[in-house]
């Protein structure tokens, strides 16, 4: 994680390995949250624009490229708790 913020409140520790990602560019406009460890590629961003939010997560969120480790992480479901809050501005 590069910096915080309101997604990652209530998230614990370490967080688990993925087992891939899509390698994406950002945005000029966008805020780089938390990069693939090793390699500096996006993989939480998002972006405020005019009355909007999006965001962006460059693996999966379930079997594929997510290990069940992952999945049983007291985090991942917080995560994306987080995620759906800020996206629909209840935080």
């Amino acid at each position: 994680m590069t910096e915080s913020h309101p997604l990652f409140n209530d998230i614990p520790g370490e967080w688990p390995w993925l087992l891939g990602y899509n390698e994406v560019e950002m945005h000029p406009e966008g805020k780089l949250l938390a990069t693939v460890a090793g390699t500096g590629h996006p993989l939480l961003a998002v972006r405020e624009y005019q009355q909007g939010r999006s965001l962006v997560w460059t693996s999966d969120m379930s079997a594929h490229w997510l290990p069940e480790e992952f999945a049983k992480w007291p985090g991942y479901r917080q995560l994306w708790i987080n995620c759906l809050d800020w996206l629909t501005e209840r935080r």
